[in-house]
């Protein structure tokens, strides 16, 4: 039987605590819809998931060119330009976050 420190070796590895947190992700999103399915009327359910929807979709297309220009960009690039482009993704993220946000509002 493995010991208690092994266990928590073994729990605080990178590859685990990123599977953890995608699953905790989806079962808080998968407990949350299912919640507000029980809660809401119909029509206020579908206001939801058109909201929803137009948001995720959103947020991907800003993910999508956030992430598509970072990997493009510092592919060959030095430490110094690395750290300049993720300060601009960061930032460029930022705003665009913020933007959609808004508008979606």
């Amino acid at each position: 039987m493995p010991s208690f420190a092994s266990l928590l070796a073994f729990a605080q590895r990178p590859q685990v605590l990123a599977v953890g947190t995608q699953l905790s992700g989806a079962g808080f999103a998968f407990v949350s819809f299912v919640l507000l399915a029980r809660t809401l009327t119909p029509e206020d359910f579908g206001a939801w998931v058109l909201f929803l929807t137009a948001s995720t979709f959103l947020d991907m297309v800003r993910h999508g060119l956030v992430q598509a220009a970072l990997v493009q960009r510092s592919a060959g690039a030095t430490a110094t330009q690395e750290r300049a482009l993720m300060g601009g993704a960061w930032m460029l993220g930022l705003v665009t976050t913020v933007a959609l946000a808004l508008g979606v509002w």
